[in-house]
C-alpha cells in the first residue's frame, strides 16, 4: 500500500529507537524520525489504497520512504 506524508506532522530531529535496540544483539539504538502518514485521499492512486477493512485500531506501521534528489527544507 501508499501513503502521503502529511508534512506538518514530521518530527523536527531524530531520536533513538529504544524499542528496536531491546531486541537488536548490539544493543545500540538506531535513530528514528517520527511522522505521519495518510493512507487515504483521491491523490492516491485507488490499487494502492489501504482497504477500510485492514484499518485497525492501535496498529502500528513501518516503512521505508522512497526518496527522491531534493531536499524537504
Amino acid at each position: 500500500y501508499r501513503g502521503k506524508l502529511a508534512y506538518e506532522r514530521i518530527a523536527g530531529e531524530a531520536s533513538p529507537d529504544h524499542e528496536a535496540a531491546s531486541g537488536s544483539s548490539s544493543g545500540e539504538n538506531e535513530p528514528v524520525v517520527l511522522a505521519y502518514v495518510r493512507i487515504d485521499g483521491n491523490d492516491i492512486e485507488k490499487d494502492y489504497r489501504l482497504p477500510r477493512s485492514r484499518m485497525l485500531t492501535g496498529s502500528d506501521v513501518s516503512g521505508k520512504p522512497l526518496s527522491g534528489v531534493r531536499s524537504w527544507t
